[in-house]
């Protein structure tokens, strides 16, 4: 009786079984393939860059950058912002003048390391930019730093999206209450709960500690602080020339976003089924729009949609708003015959980039790049995929409705049905040989 049982379960199992095979199998090998390629090399820059002058009559703002890895537009966004106004000096700060990696795999090179810009002013800068740190153990001299500047408010400390783990490690939130991203906030919580952590807020202004909630949420702090020490107005037309609503001075309250049902399979779907993922060269050149390149690097990568790898001639870049960015591929290390991904609008694309296919879908241009970066995600990939990216980023609003494949209509939902359905299929055909017709006969 239990042989009978046994084989009686064995059939319900078996046609399930066969099912999940073949999609179980392809989407491993997709994750495995995508998550552990190897990146190219951070570059070897040998050469020295002079740092910049500071004005002595403006206040400092200094972006720290982590030595493994810092969030992107964490750094970049606050960055425009603040060099936007010509009010402040603006500089980036890191242990080693080395080019320094952002997420994406883009490097920028420091402008000063913490010891020389100590040397430098002898005093504290005015404004820290504390960006997401995404290894908190391998950066004790950026926390240190950071501490000894921030203790006593003798530096207004503004922490970006994750970076306020960084900060709370400092001791500078204790007792404070403070934000920062919504993915991240239950963790950092349990980690410091010494912090009134506050959730549904662009940021919270607590004296000499502002902290903001996600990404583009930095965006908001920075015209926060911009008004706190040169006034509303020049904060307000900073905003206006980035094209971004003047109400979000005063309106912090933001959906309290939280990681779905939905959310978690899009992306588990993105990861196993998205086998065809580009990689896609990224140009950089003199006057590159920082912020279209970081709508490309934080957009694309992180959505599972594709690879990006930085491509330019040897040597550092200058960005519009005077960082330097070295690149991972020189043109000759880059075949013309893959796609290159040219950031905003330049009126003119460097003479070497001719050569390359274009990708017109991962446009980032328009007023404001992340939403047309946005729109081309939902439009190539599909709506849940450019949703999710939008409340990761906690962006603001879409310039037009997006448009994309539904769920039910969504590439990475029909590959494996379609491969569980060929799994089925090949089964059968494996069940209808000969020998394995002897062999149920015979009870096997």
């Amino acid at each position: 009786m239990p042989s009978t049982h046994r084989r009686c379960a064995l059939q319900v199992l078996k046609y399930p079984v066969a099912f999940l095979a073949l999609p179980l199998m392809v989407g491993i090998t997709t994750a495995t393939s995508f998550l552990f390629a190897p990146a190219p090399p951070t570059p070897a820059f040998q050469g020295t860059l002079a740092s910049p002058a500071p004005d002595p009559t403006k206040p400092t703002v200094a972006v720290v950058l982590a030595l493994d890895g810092t969030e992107i537009t964490d750094a970049l966004a606050p960055y425009v912002v603040f060099q936007a106004t010509g009010a402040f000096n603006v500089i980036t700060v890191a242990e080693t003048l080395r080019p320094v990696p952002l997420t994406g795999n883009l490097d920028v090179l420091p402008q000063f390391t913490f010891a020389a810009l100590d040397a430098r002013f002898g005093w504290a800068p005015d404004v820290i930019v504390v960006p997401n740190v995404l290894h908190l153990g391998t950066n004790e001299a950026l926390r240190l730093w950071i501490k000894r500047h921030g203790q006593g408010g003798k530096s207004l400390v503004m922490s970006v999206c994750a970076g306020a783990e960084m900060v709370a490690a400092a001791g500078l939130l204790d007792g404070r209450p403070a934000t920062t991203h919504w993915g991240d906030i239950a963790r950092i919580k349990r980690k410091f709960p010494a912090v009134r952590w506050v959730r549904g807020q662009r940021y919270v202004d607590d004296g000499s500690v502002i902290s903001t909630g996600g990404i583009l949420s930095g965006v908001d702090g920075a015209l926060r602080v911009i008004a706190r020490l040169q006034g509303r107005d020049l904060a307000e037309r900073v905003a206006q020339a980035l094209h971004l609503e003047t109400r979000y001075l005063d309106q912090t309250a933001i959906s309290q976003f939280h990681l779905t049902f939905p959310d978690a399979l899009i992306t588990a779907l993105n990861l196993l089924y998205r086998w065809d993922r580009p990689t896609l060269g990224a140009a950089l050149f003199d006057g590159i729009d920082d912020l279209a390149l970081a709508s490309l690097y934080d957009t694309v990568p992180t959505a599972l949609a594709g690879r990006l790898v930085s491509v330019a001639p040897e040597g550092p870049v200058t960005t519009r708003s005077g960082l330097h960015l070295v690149a991972r591929r020189t043109p000759q290390q880059w075949a013309t015959s893959r796609p290159l991904l040219i950031a905003g609008t330049p009126p003119a694309p460097p003479a070497w980039t001719a050569a390359y296919r274009r990708r017109p879908e991962w446009s980032s241009g328009g007023p404001f790049p992340f939403s047309a970066v946005l729109l081309g995600l939902a439009r190539h990939t599909d709506l849940p995929t450019a949703v999710l990216a939008s409340k990761r980023l906690e962006f603001r609003s879409w310039d037009a409705p997006p448009r994309g494949r539904r769920w039910w209509t969504s590439t990475v939902v029909l590959r494996p049905l379609a491969l569980g359905a060929l799994s089925l299929v090949l089964f059968r055909l494996l069940e209808q040989r000969p020998w394995n017709r002897r062999r149920l006969a015979a009870g096997l």
